[in-house]
């Protein structure tokens, strides 16, 4: 699988579509090696079937690549500039480290908050100037079936 010039550009053009690293194409083509291999080649009857298998593989594989925590190249960095520990206990640098990661998540979910209300803001203001368009109801009416 690893010298097959067919399943590279599935995967290649999966991560192009995606909007992920081209630098995280070992991490997912690795990835995707092994759930083929462990999983999918038992299951599978012939060559056309591997590759529509294989391309929804790397298909689901760059989704989970695209999300922020997997991706290991646009990852958070995390400083790891702290005093040396001679006696050997590492409590203080996971305080550091884990501190660190807090607060950064922290504050990601406050500028989150903010741009969603200034957006809400923002619409309340522009509906407020230019009216409420009259081929739109105000009242949402759901149909179908209720949500879990």
């Amino acid at each position: 699988m690893v010298f097959c010039r067919r399943l590279n550009g599935i995967i290649r053009h999966h991560i192009m579509k995606g909007g992920v690293d081209i630098q995280c194409f070992s991490d997912i083509s690795s990835e995707v090696y092994v759930i083929m291999q462990m999983k999918m080649l038992k299951i599978l009857d012939s060559v056309s079937s591997f590759y529509s298998v294989a391309f929804r593989v790397s298909e689901l594989v760059v989704a989970s690549y695209r999300k922020k925590d997997y991706n290991t190249v646009n990852g958070k960095n995390i400083s790891l500039d702290a005093p040396a520990l001679d006696d050997g206990d590492n409590s203080a640098m996971l305080e550091i480290l884990s501190y660190e990661i807090t607060m950064a998540d922290f504050s990601e979910d406050i500028i989150k908050r903010v741009d969603l209300s200034n957006a809400k803001t923002n619409l309340t203001n522009k509906l407020g100037l230019l009216g409420w368009p009259e081929d739109v109801p105000r009242v949402h009416k759901r149909i179908g079936r209720p949500r879990k």
